[in-house]
Parts: structure tokens; C-alpha cells; sequence
């Protein structure tokens, strides 16, 4: 199980923003994936006794169908690196 503190610091890391991406690989395609909201929940639920053996089961019956939903914690960057 992680950590209390080791969630703090990475969510304090400072990822890049979705522009930074933009920026960075202007010929992209940027897909989003995990939504926020419903990773926190499951991270915080993960560590409490007895429920943090159910979260999967509560994910499953109550989360699941906002996970593909933005506010977003993960990105996929499609880019053709071929060069010409």
C-alpha cells in the first residue's frame, strides 16, 4: 500500500499541464485516461481497515462509470516520430 506521504508528493510533483504537452509534441494526439476524482477515492478507501479490501468491488459498482470522465490524471501521447 502506499503511503500517506508519498501520495502527497506525488500529487505536489507538479506534472506537466495539458498546453506543456501540447507544446512539447505540437503533431500529437493527446488522449486522457483515469479520472482524478474517482482515483483519489480509491487510493484514500485502499487505506482504511477492513474497506480497503472492498475497494476493488466499490470501484467495480460505484466508480467505474465516471473513470473515463475528465478531470484527468493520465495522458496518452500519439506521436509519428518518423522523420523525414
Amino acid at each position: 500500500m502506499i503511503h500517506y506521504y508519498a501520495m502527497i508528493k506525488h500529487i505536489a510533483a507538479g506534472h506537466p499541464t495539458l498546453e506543456e504537452l501540447k507544446r512539447a509534441f505540437p503533431d500529437s494526439t493527446i488522449q486522457g485516461y483515469k479520472n482524478c476524482d474517482v482515483w483519489l477515492k480509491y487510493m484514500l478507501f485502499s487505506r482504511k481497515p477492513i474497506l480497503g479490501l472492498f475497494c476493488g468491488l466499490l470501484y467495480y459498482l460505484f466508480w467505474k462509470k465516471d473513470d473515463n470522465k475528465p478531470l484527468y490524471w493520465g495522458a496518452i501521447v500519439i506521436s509519428d516520430s518518423t522523420q523525414e
